[in-house]
C-alpha cells in the first residue's frame, strides 16, 4: 500500500505519471494532501486519481495514514511517501506542524499495537 500527494504550484505533468506508477506497483493507493501551498488543495489529488481510478481518495493524510494503519495486516508494508521528515504542511503560505511520523506514533498510542 501506498499513501501519498503531489506538492501543489510544482511540475503538474508528473502527477499523472506519479499515481500511474504507484497504482502499478501497490497493492492499494491512498491519494492525500502534500503541500498545496496556493493551490486548491484538492487540485493535485483529483489530477492524480484520473490517472489512477482506482486509488482512494482521502484529503486528510492524517486519516489516510490512520486509514492504512488499521486496514493492513503485519505482513503487509505501508509507504508513506512526499512529506518524508518535514515537519509542516505548507497551505496558502502558511506552514501548519504537521508531521506523518508523529501521526504513526499517535495510532501507536491510541490502538495500542506496535509497528515502528
Amino acid at each position: 500500500m501506498v499513501i501519498l500527494g503531489c506538492g501543489g504550484d510544482r511540475d503538474r505533468f508528473k502527477r499523472c505519471e506519479i499515481a500511474q506508477i504507484a497504482s502499478r506497483l501497490a497493492s492499494l493507493v491512498v491519494l492525500t494532501l502534500d503541500n498545496p501551498r496556493t493551490e486548491d488543495a484538492l487540485q493535485p489529488i483529483l489530477e492524480m486519481q484520473k490517472c489512477a481510478p482506482d486509488a482512494l481518495v482521502m484529503p486528510d493524510r492524517r486519516v489516510a495514514i490512520w486509514y492504512a494503519l488499521e486496514v493492513t495486516s503485519q505482513n503487509q508494508t505501508i509507504f508513506i511517501v512526499g512529506k518524508g521528515d518535514e515537519r509542516s504542511i505548507e497551505f496558502r503560505r502558511l506552514h501548519i506542524p504537521y508531521s506523518d511520523l508523529k501521526v504513526v506514533i499517535e495510532w501507536e498510542d491510541q490502538s495500542q499495537r506496535k509497528i515502528l
